[in-house]
C-alpha cells in the first residue's frame, strides 16, 4: 500500500476532532432554528414536523423505510414535498429535467463523503459539476456503447457468462432438487465483468469459480440497503462536516475510510493493482483500454493534476466503479429471476423462452448483442424490473447553487437547500404508470407515441440523467441482456421449497423472512431444458 497516507499522530488527530466539537454543535442548533423559520416562509408543502427539524427524515432513515416515506409523503401532498428544513423531494419529469439536467448543480457534502474511498474522492464523490465533467470525459470512452459492442469486450461477456452457466449447472447437479442459490453468483458474475473493465483481462477476478476471489469479494455480498443503514454510513450522511475530519485524520485505519470493511480484501486488492500498474514503465498493450490505464496514462500526463491529484485518487476510483458496477445490475438480475418464478408470471418466462428461441438463442448456444439487443420482449421485462426495482431506490441529492432562480412545481427554491428525486417515487408516478407496485413487462408495449408511451418513458429514469447520468449503463444494459437471454434459454426457473408451504403453494411474503428479497439468499429451481 505504498501509495496510502500513515496512520501517525493518533492522540493529536482525535484532539483536534474533539476540540471542535463543541463550536460545531453551537452552529448546528443555530442553523436548525434559522432552517427551519426558512422553511415555513417557503410554504412547499409537507408535514409540519419535517418543517421544524431534520429529525423525522432521520428517524425513517435509520428505521431503513427512507422511500416508502418519502412516497407516502408525496402521494399525500404533491410532486413536490418538503423532507426537511432543507431538503425537498421532486417527482415530476420536467423537474427532473430542470434540477438535473438544465442547471449543473454540485452534489452536497453529505452526498459525497459516503461514496469516498481510502478517505479521497473519486469520480462519483466529486461535488463540483464542472471538475466532475472533466474527470468524466477521461474515462467516459471505455464506457461508451461503441466500446463495449467491440468484439474484444462481446468475448470477455461470453466467456463469463458461460462461466455462471457452468456453476448453475455445477450447484444444481448439487441438490437433490436442483435448488442454486442465484443471488450471489449473479454478483459473482458482475464482479467478474467489472474487473476486466477496471483492471484487464489479465488481472481480472474469476469470483465464480476460484473459492479465494470469492473470499476477495465478499463484500459485495451485502445488500446495498444494508450497508446504507449502518451507523457509519448514516453519520457521514448527517453530520459531513465532522464526519470528514474524522474520516481524514490519520489515527483512522485506511481500510475504514471507505465503503469497504478493512477485512472484506476487496480493497487490498484494488492497492496491489493499482501499485501493480504504477510501477509498470509502459502500460501493457490490450485488445480494449481499461479504465486504470486511462487514468495512469492522463496522471503521467502531469497536465491535469486538479482531474488526477495523486495516486490514491486512482485507487478510490478504481474501488468505486468496482463497487458500483458489482452492486447493481446483479440485484436487477436477482429480481426479474425471482419474478418469473411466480406462479401467475409462469405465462410470461414461456413467452420469453419461446422470443429467444424464434431469434436462434437455445440451449448451449452463445448470445450475441446484435441478437439480444433486437428482442423486444425482453426490453420490455428488462425495463420493468429496472422499474418496478429500481437498482438505486433512493435519491440523489443536488445543491442549490447562488445564481440563476431555480423553481420546480411552481416552488422557489433558495440556495442552500438540497434537492433530489427518488427512482423509487418516479417510477410509481400516477401519471406514467397503473398499479405501480406491480411487476407488469407489458406496459412497456405501449406505443412509445401515444400520450400513455410518453409518459413512461419520460419518468423512466434508472440511469439518473444530465452530466451525471449512469457512466456505465452499456455495460449494465449488456449485462442484464445476455445474461437474461442464457437464463432463461436454458433454464425453466421456479421457487425453491424455502418459498413454499406444505402445500407446495407459495407461502405469503410475511413467512418469507429468510429468503430474498429480504435477505441474500435466492433459492431457485432450475431445470436445464432440453438442447
Amino acid at each position: 500500500m505504498a501509495f496510502l497516507l500513515s496512520n501517525r499522530d493518533a492522540n493529536s488527530g482525535l484532539n483536534r476532532v474533539a476540540a471542535t466539537l463543541p463550536n460545531m454543535a453551537f452552529a448546528i442548533s443555530f442553523s436548525m432554528r434559522s432552517d427551519s423559520i426558512r422553511a415555513f416562509a417557503l410554504h412547499i408543502p409537507g408535514p409540519t414536523s419535517c418543517k421544524l427539524s431534520p429529525w423525522t427524515l432521520r428517524w425513517h432513515e435509520v428505521k431503513g423505510d427512507r422511500e416508502e416515506w418519502a412516497h407516502a409523503l408525496h402521494q399525500k401532498y404533491g410532486d413536490v414535498v418538503l423532507l426537511s428544513p432543507r431538503e425537498v423531494s421532486i417527482v415530476e419529469a420536467n423537474d427532473i429535467r430542470e434540477v438535473y439536467v438544465s442547471h449543473k448543480l454540485d452534489k452536497p457534502p453529505h452526498a459525497t463523503l459516503v461514496l469516498e474511498q481510502f478517505a479521497t474522492t473519486n469520480l462519483a464523490s466529486t461535488r463540483e459539476s464542472g471538475l466532475h465533467g472533466g474527470r468524466r470525459k477521461i474515462v467516459a470512452p471505455i464506457y461508451a456503447a461503441p466500446m463495449i459492442v467491440s468484439e474484444a469486450n462481446q468475448a470477455m461477456f461470453r466467456k463469463l457468462v458461460k462461466r455462471l452457466t457452468g456453476q448453475i449447472d455445477q450447484e444444481a447437479a448439487s441438490d437433490s432438487e436442483g435448488v442454486v442459490n442465484i443471488w450471489p453468483l449473479l454478483r459473482y458474475l458482475a464482479a467478474d465483468i467489472m474487473t476486466n473493465i477496471v483492471f484487464g483481462q489479465d488481472d481480472a477476478l474469476n469470483s465464480l469459480e476460484e473459492p479465494g476471489h470469492r473470499q476477495t469479494v465478499r463484500m459485495i455480498r451485502i445488500p446495498v440497503e444494508d450497508v446504507r443503514k449502518t451507523f457509519g454510513t448514516l453519520m457521514r450522511w448527517w453530520y459531513p462536516c465532522v464526519m470528514s475530519m474524522v474520516m481524514h485524520s490519520r489515527f483512522l485505519p485506511q481500510s475504514m475510510k471507505g465503503f469497504a470493511d478493512e477485512d472484506s480484501g476487496l480493497h487490498e486488492y484494488v492497492v496491489r493493482k493499482v501499485n501493480k500498474f504504477l510501477n509498470l514503465k509502459e502500460l501493457p498493450k490490450t485488445e480494449v483500454p481499461t479504465h486504470i490505464s486511462l487514468l495512469i496514462s492522463k496522471y503521467r500526463d502531469g497536465v491535469a493534476k486538479d482531474l488526477i491529484p495523486d495516486t490514491t485518487w486512482i485507487a478510490s476510483d478504481c474501488l468505486d466503479h468496482l463497487f458500483a458496477g458489482s452492486l447493481t445490475t446483479a440485484d436487477t438480475l436477482s429480481y426479474m429471476t425471482f419474478e418469473m418464478c411466480r406462479p401467475e408470471n409462469y405465462a410470461r418466462q414461456i413467452r420469453l423462452r419461446e422470443e429467444l428461441f424464434a431469434a436462434g438463442i437455445k440451449p448451449g448456444v452463445e448470445a450475441v448483442l446484435a441478437d439480444v439487443n433486437r428482442l423486444p420482449y425482453l426490453n420490455c421485462v428488462i425495463k420493468e424490473t429496472l422499474r418496478r426495482y429500481p437498482p438505486i431506490p433512493f435519491g440523489e441529492p443536488r445543491l442549490i447553487k447562488p445564481g440563476p432562480e431555480l423553481r420546480v412545481g411552481g416552488h422557489f427554491i433558495p440556495s442552500g437547500m438540497t434537492i433530489s428525486a427518488q427512482h423509487y417515487s418516479v417510477h410509481r408516478h400516477h401519471t406514467a404508470f397503473v398499479d405501480a407496485d406491480t411487476w407488469i413487462p407489458e406496459r412497456w408495449e405501449e406505443p412509445q407515441e401515444s400520450d400513455k408511451g410518453r409518459q413512461m418513458t419520460r419518468h423512466f429514469w434508472p440511469f439518473s440523467s444530465g452530466p451525471r447520468t449512469c457512466i456505465g449503463q452499456h455495460i449494465a444494459w449488456a449485462e442484464m441482456r445476455l445474461t437474461a437471454a442464457m437464463i432463461f434459454s436454458t433454464y425453466e426457473v421456479s421457487y425453491g421449497p424455502q418459498y413454499l408451504g406444505e402445500d407446495g403453494k407459495l407461502l405469503p411474503a410475511r413467512q418469507c423472512s429468510r429468503v430474498f428479497p429480504q435477505t441474500n439468499f435466492e433459492p431457485i429451481r432450475f431445470k436445464k431444458l432440453c438442447s
